[in-house]
């Protein structure tokens, strides 16, 4: 039984549901980066009065969560193929997920910009502890080495990170609850929860296409239009030097991996089976199957 890849010009709902999901974070990477360098007001940290972008970024991404919902649930989840475990791509993302997880967890535990009520053993024990067990997982995906167990508890540890990222936002009282870059964190941080969610599931070899195309899709459009966002601002003097600047750094490389997951059965679709068992991308045919195809 040969891997078959998905042909764009065949236009299935998987191929217009993967386009419509790049479109829209297109859409919102470019609005939010203009809403950062047109109507921002360093100085209070928030947009201009009467600015309207800034809310059209907001509906977009109300509207696209219930598209994507409606589509994954009812349409697409349930012809969409099953997803390589592992690809070249994704190895090489993880890569970048380890470098950018280790140059995060430095800049928030160690580098303080402005003050900040979060508690310091929350980010100069915790943080850096769920960063090892983060990093390991990351680095046993880039070996291909799906250890179950170990890689299962170690990603329970890198959405721990997150929510630890999370609580530190949250109740930091120098900035105001409902301040635009506040939200936007946390607004990342919930997407790489839903990707991490994802990842375990199909892990353990029990995903669920509808849950995991609605999970990739948000986290992919959280994580990318919120990052790459602040990571030009902040390389342009738009944006002041931040806490949670690095990062940005780490939610990048998590959106890229989220977009390439979604994207993975577009080059190297994984047959159906009877198991759900994880499936890799250089997974050969057996040969008592081809024999028997003979």
């Amino acid at each position: 039984m040969n891997q078959q890849k998905i042909k764009g010009g065949d236009r299935n709902p998987y191929f217009i549901y993967c386009m419509l999901t790049l479109a829209v974070t297109v859409v919102a990477v470019v609005l939010r980066t203009l809403n950062l360098f047109l109507f921002f007001d360093v100085e209070i940290g928030y947009y201009t009065q009467g600015s309207v972008f800034p809310t059209v970024y907001v509906i977009l991404l109300w509207v696209a969560a219930v598209v994507f919902g409606v589509f994954a649930f009812v349409r697409v989840g349930k012809v969409a193929p099953r997803m390589p475990l592992y690809t070249k791509p994704l190895s090489v993302c993880a890569i970048l997920c380890v470098l950018s997880c280790v140059w995060a967890t430095l800049g928030m535990s160690f580098v303080n910009h402005s003050p900040s009520s979060a508690p310091s053993f929350a980010l100069s024990v915790l943080l850096p502890i769920t960063a090892l067990a983060t990093e390991l997982y990351f680095i046993l995906f880039a070996l291909k080495k799906n250890l179950h167990a170990v890689s299962v508890g170690t990603g329970f540890f890198t959405l721990l990170w997150l929510v630890i990222v999370l609580i530190s936002s949250y109740f930091n009282v120098y900035v105001a609850m409902n301040a635009p870059l506040k939200l936007a964190l946390q607004l990342a941080t919930v997407g790489g929860m839903l990707l991490m969610l994802s990842e375990m599931r199909l892990l353990c070899g029990a995903p669920r296409k509808a849950f995991s195309l609605f999970s990739l899709s948000l986290s992919t459009l959280f994580l990318l239009s919120v990052s790459i966002p602040n990571i030009v601002a902040t390389l342009a003097g738009v944006l002041p030097a931040r806490d949670a600047a690095s990062a940005d750094y780490f939610f990048l490389a998590l959106g890229i991996f989220s977009l390439l997951r979604l994207l993975s059965p577009l080059f190297s679709r994984v047959p159906e089976t009877e198991a759900d068992a994880p499936v890799t991308e250089e997974s050969e045919p057996d040969e008592s199957e081809t024999q028997n195809e003979n």
